[in-house]
């Protein structure tokens, strides 16, 4: 059968199409010259995001924390809540190793949108090919704003995103008035415990401006990782606590060869059909 389908010169011709595109490929693969683009997110519905909102300025700031489960991230989606009186604000975005760290990541600003909705913004950056299985954080800042035009962000009703932590640090200024200041009482923090003691267990106390959320922000991952790293990681999560066949990646591969070559005889039927309904 093969060997008659290679008599047709167009079908040898078709034939050396596709090897050498398949070899470019393969070779382009290969030089790490092929990215692949997807991404993941916390929750495609923003309707699930319904909980309470957080307002950030001047030194207000919020951290949320995640985990990378693919390499090449590069660009983070922040779902903002969209006001009138937020439009062209501006908003600071760190991203972090970890919260505490002084160096980032990758840092960048930007002047929201006008806009009445919830609405993802984007922050791109390089690709980072070691992301996999990585713990970031992104810190979210309006210093510019004020509090009748605060920035504010939509969090989730529950925990949608187990994986990380939604911390936001309310502002010193704001807890109490500037215009009378010197009515009000002084605080002596000397004798202030930093930890409570709960023998055997020592447990530090939260700073007073520091609010842990049971919720998270709407975000979404975007990843650009290279072939090879990215398939290694697909088949380990695709295999993972599963039993029997269903846990050996040759079991997929063999389902994607099968495929593969149910599609090729797919097509070399239709093509023997077309032909015979044109000699008749």
């Amino acid at each position: 059968m093969i060997v008659s389908w290679l008599k047709t010169p167009k079908n040898i011709a078709m034939l050396l199409f596709f090897s050498l595109a398949t070899l470019f490929i393969c070779g382009l693969i290969f030089q790490n010259f092929i990215r692949i683009p997807w991404f993941e997110t916390t929750r495609r519905k923003t309707l699930l995001y319904n909980g309470e909102t957080v307002d950030l300025f001047q030194d207000k700031k919020l951290e949320q924390t995640f985990v990378a489960n693919y390499p090449g991230l590069s660009q983070i989606d922040v779902l903002f809540k969209g006001d009138s009186a937020t439009a062209g604000q501006r908003v600071n975005f760190h991203l972090k190793e970890t919260c505490a760290s002084k160096n980032d990541v990758f840092y960048s600003f930007t002047e929201l949108p006008r806009t009445d909705n919830l609405a993802f913004h984007p922050f791109t950056f390089s690709p980072i090919d070691g992301s996999t299985g990585q713990t970031y954080c992104i810190v979210l800042e309006a210093p510019e704003a004020m509090p009748e035009s605060a920035v504010k962000l939509q969090l989730s009703t529950g925990d949608l995103y187990p994986f990380g932590t939604l911390k936001s640090y309310n502002s010193k200024n704001h807890l109490t008035d500037s215009n009378n200041a010197s009515l009000a009482p002084e605080i002596d923090n000397s004798n202030t415990l930093q930890h409570k003691i709960y023998l055997p267990v020592i447990l530090r106390q939260p700073e007073p401006d520091e609010v842990i959320h049971p919720a998270d922000i709407g975000f979404r991952l975007h990843y650009k990782g290279l072939p090879l790293p990215t398939a290694r990681v697909f088949v380990t999560r695709l295999t993972a606590n599963k039993p029997s066949v269903w846990g050996q990646p040759w079991f997929y591969g063999g389902l994607v060869a099968v495929y593969v070559v149910l599609l090729a005889g797919l097509f070399y039927l239709a093509q023997k059909t077309i032909r015979f309904d044109a000699e008749e």
